[in-house]
């Protein structure tokens, strides 16, 4: 009996190491995926300042200067958006996978009180026959 309930409590504490080692490595997955497209919008500002500088350090026609402008606008508005989108997309994956690693955490946690209750029912089954003989 000792050693059920000494085997059922190891297999419950791997389980729970497993279920955390595998929402780590989700979060991190998903860590890494938002910090590149941080880096991508952090240099596209960068780059658009230099931009601005050099343009206005060569200004010399107010319609040039304009259009420059706009185009620098337009870049930066379509980088922008991409970045939004693969942001919306690794979000919603995360989700998705947060998701399938709750429903398996439930599952096999249903699996172990459903073992931890047949062995607390063979348990008090010997107890009753210890008692019943004695």
């Amino acid at each position: 009996m000792q050693n059920e309930i000494f085997e059922n409590t190891t297999t419950f504490y791997q389980s729970i190491f497993n279920a955390y080692k595998e929402f780590f490595e989700i979060n991190m997955r998903a860590g890494e995926k938002l910090l590149d497209n941080q880096i991508k919008i952090s240099t596209l500002y960068i780059q658009n300042s230099f931009k601005q500088m050099e343009l206005a350090c060569n200004f010399k026609d107010p319609k040039t200067y304009l259009t420059s402008q706009s185009e620098i606008a337009k870049q930066t508005a379509d980088v922008a958006l991409s970045v939004n989108k693969d942001v919306m997309t690794i979000v919603s994956d995360t989700r998705n996978e947060l998701k399938s690693w709750f429903d398996k955490g439930v599952g096999e946690f249903d699996k172990g009180v459903k073992e931890a209750e047949k062995t607390i029912q063979g348990a008090v089954e010997k107890a009753h026959k210890v008692e019943e003989a004695a």
